[in-house]
């Protein structure tokens, strides 16, 4: 899902995820086709994909086909390997944070689940949205929420750290469309051209979360 948050962009998308992570592998071989890239190579957003936090998904790991479309449509993609600093995102225009988990919940999925985040990396990463840095915070079902709780709670997200199911579909994917009103027309949907438009969109599992008054989804 896209907010934004007053004048700043802040990125909250929730990913599709199997309880059981074994199910869940990255496409390596993954070779997208961009005819029209947004930027020359090398030339697009610094953008950072957190691996400082036991995040679920890496850029040479799960998310290396997202890692590769990004680089093929111009960005610069780089892995956070060290807590956030106050200086730490100096250079980075998007900073990607997947489903970032507190050590203690990589060995075992139980509550409560504490912060992946300390507080201080928590304010030095709202500073630099407030300075002008997009955060794209994903966060699966329980633990992710938890683990992000905090953190997306300094923006005014409320996540709720369990599992969200469509029960009128009996836990088939959820189909969230234009026609039924479902998926908003925005500049993320609509693309950069007729290739890019999005008319449909399946999920299932994930979680449920409130956004502030002045979000837009």
């Amino acid at each position: 899902m896209l907010f934004c948050l007053k004048n700043k962009i802040v990125l909250i998308f929730f990913l599709i995820a199997e309880v059981i992570a074994a199910q869940q592998i990255g496409d390596p071989d993954y070779n997208p086709v961009i005819n029209n890239p947004a930027y020359e190579p090398g030339e697009g957003s610094v953008i950072y994909i957190d691996e400082a936090h036991n995040n679920f998904h890496t850029m040479e790991e799960r998310y290396k086909p997202f890692a590769d479309l990004l680089i093929k449509d111009g960005y610069v993609v780089k892995p956070l390997k060290d807590t956030i600093s106050r200086n730490t995102l100096d250079d980075a225009d998007i900073l990607v944070i997947s489903n970032a988990l507190n050590i203690r919940n990589t060995e075992e999925w139980t509550l409560p689940t504490p912060s992946a985040f300390t507080d201080s990396e928590i304010e030095n990463i709202a500073k630099w949205v407030d300075e002008g840095g997009s955060l794209f915070l994903i966060a699966d079902h329980m633990p992710f929420p938890g683990a992000a709780g905090k953190l997306a709670d300094m923006f005014g997200f409320k996540l709720n750290n369990g599992f969200a199911f469509d029960t009128t579909a009996m836990r088939s994917p959820a189909l969230f469309t234009r026609k039924d009103g479902t998926l908003k027309d925005n500049f993320i949907t609509n693309g950069l051209n007729d290739e890019d438009y999005v008319d449909s969109i399946y999920s299932f599992t994930g979680e449920a979360f409130e956004i502030p008054g002045d979000a837009t989804p």
